[in-house]
């Protein structure tokens, strides 16, 4: 069940992510501070929001931006695991 007070703190986290999947530095705590929890508090209230915690879903935004690089470009493979 989704908890509609943390809302808007996990939209603007996973914005963040998505602005920021390639920097190697992007870590639960970045996010954490991003939208001023404690990394604890904010690693649980991201899990009960999206159903998938923090790496998970950073994962999942890192493969598509692979996909769409892999189906829309001219990048080597190489390349496309590098960048994402």
């Amino acid at each position: 069940m989704q908890n509609v007070r943390y809302s808007a703190e996990i939209s603007r986290a996973k914005e963040f992510i998505r602005e920021n999947y390639a920097d190697s530095a992007i870590s639960l705590h970045r996010g954490a501070e991003k939208v001023g929890f404690s990394p604890n508090h904010f690693s649980t209230v991201f899990s009960q929001e999206t159903g998938q915690t923090f790496v998970e879903y950073l994962t999942v935004v890192r493969i598509e931006a692979a996909k769409h690089l892999l189906t829309c470009g001219n990048s080597r493979m190489s390349d496309i695991a590098f960048d994402v």
